[in-house]
């Protein structure tokens, strides 16, 4: 488990450097990142991102201890981070098998990008969470590769990150 400092050095770094700062609910990309529209132009929002894991409750609180939040148990089987405006959920499955990214053999299940103020602070923060950094890295001065409890990838990215990527 994280202490305090390094917590809030991860809610620092994942958002964007600023303690407590979040993206704006009003604005997104535009495709192509060639600016920002207004979110009242997109279909629909983000809701919940769910995990598939063999302990839900282990892997909510790796994510709790990164994005802060409110950690509700519903079952053994079942647990729910509960964010501002966004939930990421986790489910039990009995015969989970971790992702071997970036090969195929077993596929990635889900992906999250995590903007961040500075790669380096955010790595640092994001190990001391529990993440363990991928021996792949594609663009590691542009975005950063890291494995949660359960074996998902996830990325730190840039702020000009944000956007979709090769």
């Amino acid at each position: 488990m994280a202490s305090p400092a390094a917590v809030m050095a991860i809610v620092t770094a994942v958002a964007g450097g600023e303690p407590g700062a979040r993206a704006s609910p009003s604005l997104t990309r535009a495709p192509g990142g060639s600016g920002w529209r207004s979110v009242a132009s997109v279909i629909a929002t983000l809701a919940e991102v769910s995990l598939d894991s063999a302990d839900p409750e282990a892997l909510i609180g790796f994510y709790q201890r990164v994005l802060g939040g409110e950690v509700d148990v519903v079952s053994a089987d079942f647990v729910v981070l509960r964010l501002a405006g966004i939930a990421v959920t986790s489910s039990r499955v009995a015969d989970y098998r971790r992702p071997t990214w970036p090969h195929s053999t077993v596929p990635k299940q889900v992906h999250l990008d995590l903007r961040v103020g500075s790669l380096d602070a955010a790595e640092l923060a994001l190990v001391a969470a529990g993440a363990h950094r991928a021996d792949h890295q594609p663009h590691p001065d542009q975005y950063r590769v890291f494995l949660d409890p359960a074996g998902h990838p996830f990325c730190a990215c840039l702020p000009a990150d944000w956007v979709a990527r090769p």
